[in-house]
Formats: structure tokens, C-alpha cells, sequence
């Protein structure tokens, strides 16, 4: 049967969702993998669909790229039948680093007058589809001169626009945090 040896290091820098990265799949060894072709099926762990590929001889199994919507820990099995129908399989652990969402403001005047009004529109950034579709908590804030400021009329700060209605003259700096 064929037998596997995973690879030290899997990957050549950590993985990050939604990003493609290069798994390094180890090697195998076997006497069927050098008198017919091999098959190699990898199962990512994520409910994705698997990879398969023939392999023509023992040794290197090489890179095979695959993006992960989510972050998390995934199983990735690599299983390899040879050309008598034997198999052998190994599994490996990927942990998946989350990527935060990039917010940006819209509609920001450069200046405006103290009792004007103005509404401060978003759109947010995100590599995983699936947590475009979940949709994203605002969180608004506001400094004037350097230093917290309240809003007059304590208006919304979490969702994807702020009303912004300074009574009073000053610096003000708005920023945008989101998170998935």
C-alpha cells in the first residue's frame, strides 16, 4: 500500500482566508506507484470540493493551491490509491487566519460650518464572500480637538452611515471600524 509522509512545514507562510495558498502535500512511497499510474485525492476539510490528480511514479506528491472562505483549524487528507487498487492516506491540520474587513467613508466633506449637517456614507472591503453576505457591525467615532466627542442628538453609530451635526467650531476626526 501506498505510504504517505507529510511534508515538515505544509505551507510556506501561515494560510489567511479567502487567500490563495500553496500546500506542500509531502511524499509517498510504495512498490504499485512504479508500475502504473497513481491517483491522489485531497480533501480540504471544508466541504469544498476535492482535488484529484495522477502521479506517474513514487516521491513528491508537490503543491496543490486551495483558498479558504473562513478562517479556522481544517483537516486536510491526502489520500493516494496505486495501480493494485491499494491505499494510503495522512492527514494535517491548517489553522486559517482571520482578515479583517477594510471600511472606508464616504461623502467626508474636507470643511464644514458648525450647525450644517452632513451624512457620512461607508463601503466595506472583504475577501470572503461569506461574510459579505452576513453583513458587518459599525462602530463610528468621533474626536473633536483631539478628544472624544458626543454627537448632539445622540445619533446612531452602528450602523453603515453617520449623521454628523457638529453645534461647535473645531477639529474633528471621524474614523470607521468594522468587523465580521
Amino acid at each position: 500500500a501506498p505510504v504517505l509522509m507529510p511534508s515538515p512545514s505544509p505551507t510556506a507562510q501561515p494560510p489567511e482566508q479567502a487567500t490563495t495558498t500553496a500546500y506542500n502535500l509531502g511524499s509517498v512511497t510504495g512498490p504499485g506507484l512504479d508500475n502504473g499510474p497513481g491517483f491522489v485525492t485531497v480533501n480540504w476539510g471544508d466541504g469544498t470540493p476535492a482535488t484529484s490528480f495522477q502521479i506517474s511514479s513514487q516521491g513528491s506528491l508537490g503543491l496543490q493551491a486551495h483558498a479558504y472562505e473562513l478562517p479556522g483549524n481544517y483537516q486536510i487528507t491526502v489520500a493516494v490509491t496505486d495501480v493494485y487498487g491499494l491505499f494510503g492516506s495522512k492527514s494535517f491540520t491548517t489553522t486559517v487566519a482571520p482578515v479583517a474587513p477594510s471600511p472606508e467613508i464616504q461623502s467626508a466633506p474636507a470643511s464644514m460650518n458648525a450647525g450644517s449637517s452632513v451624512t457620512l456614507s461607508s463601503s466595506v472591503t472583504d475577501l470572503s464572500q461569506a461574510e459579505t453576505a452576513a453583513g458587518y457591525a459599525y462602530a463610528w467615532s468621533v474626536l473633536r480637538n483631539g478628544s472624544p466627542y458626543t454627537l448632539p442628538g445622540n445619533p446612531s453609530t452602528s450602523g453603515p452611515s453617520l449623521v454628523f451635526a457638529p453645534t461647535l467650531g473645531g477639529s474633528y476626526t471621524i474614523s470607521l471600524s468594522t468587523t465580521d
